[in-house]
């Protein structure tokens, strides 16, 4: 009987550290982003919104009322960052063309490159985006250049390279250099059907000191601000290293006027691949508004920290 009260203490113990942190945790993480690690916080929605649900089902189930309206009330707080993602966005009707993009933070020290090949293969897509490419990289990604012949390829040796592989001509191309760390951007302009659609592939520092976060953030605004001036229909496409729910995300889709090809797909949580309770969504796709998006999907395991992300899109 005293192991049994004592068990009980305990539980209840642990299940409200869990409801008071959890319940901090969701509102925090909405608010005080300028601060590094708070904004930390916002990235893990999806995490907040299960641990509400299970959290939710275990007081009903412990017939505990007044907790069990509270974590209604959460559940309903964290479903709203959510749920809405799975509504889809409304389309064109008037398409002209389709393709298919292929993005891939191939991850730089991932030494099994024969299985991103086997997805190319695959998939087929008519754009390959890959990002964190070296030397090596580029040397392996040569045999696709027969199918991809119009190519810009940027290898370092420092997690930053980029490289894109297309069926379609390029016209134009730019490469931009935004920060400190010489990270470099592209800019590509393709002809599909006669017609000129420009991507955009960007891939900023991760948030991991002050430097690094205050870097990442200048880069995606100098971008959200670079879009803007574009007419053609653009594609916007990397590893951003913020996720959905960070505001500078949210900055970045009020400034550019893009949406993300997620919208009506789900969240499609991306990274760590090895590590799924805590996956989060930061490779992203965003288009204007000339493209319906067809499909948004995220593409098997390439053995990289990443899972590449397939977007099938018309215009």
């Amino acid at each position: 009987m005293k192991n049994t009260k004592q068990l009980k203490r305990i539980i209840s113990g642990i299940s409200w550290i869990a409801v008071i942190s959890l319940t901090a945790l969701s509102v925090i993480s909405s608010m005080f982003h300028s601060v590094r690690f708070l904004e930390l916080t916002s990235h893990f929605k999806f995490q907040y919104f299960i641990a509400s649900l299970l959290l939710f089902l275990f007081f009903v189930i412990r017939k505990k009322r007044a907790l069990s309206v509270w974590l209604l009330l959460l559940l309903i707080y964290n479903s709203t960052f959510i749920l809405p993602w799975y509504i889809p966005s409304k389309q064109n009707t008037n398409t002209k063309a389709t393709f298919k993009l292929l993005h891939s933070n191939v991850y730089m020290r991932n030494n099994d490159k024969a299985t991103l090949l086997q997805l190319i293969e695959h998939e087929a897509p008519d754009i390959i985006v890959a990002q964190e490419v070296d030397n090596k990289w580029v040397d392996q990604l040569s045999s696709i250049e027969s199918v991809y012949p119009f190519n810009v390829k940027i290898p370092r040796s420092d997690n930053f390279g980029m490289a894109l592989y297309s069926k379609f001509p390029i016209s134009k191309k730019l490469e931009l250099t935004l920060n400190e760390f010489g990270v470099p951007t592209i800019s590509v302009t393709l002809k599909v059907n006669d017609r000129d659609i420009e991507i955009v592939s960007m891939h900023p520092v991760p948030p991991m000191n002050r430097k690094y976060f205050n870097s990442r953030n200048n880069q995606i605004e100098f971008i959200a601000n670079y879009c803007q001036n574009i007419k053609t229909p653009l594609v916007l496409v990397g590893d951003f290293n913020v996720s959905l729910w960070s505001q500078y995300y949210v900055r970045l889709e009020k400034m550019s006027k893009l949406r993300n090809t997620r919208q009506g797909f789900g969240i499609l949580p991306s990274w760590p691949s090895n590590i799924l309770p805590l996956r989060i969504p930061i490779d992203h796709c965003m288009v204007s508004s000339q493209f319906d998006v067809v499909d948004t999907r995220l593409g098997s395991d390439v053995n990289s920290d990443h899972l590449p992300l397939i977007v099938t899109l018309e215009f």
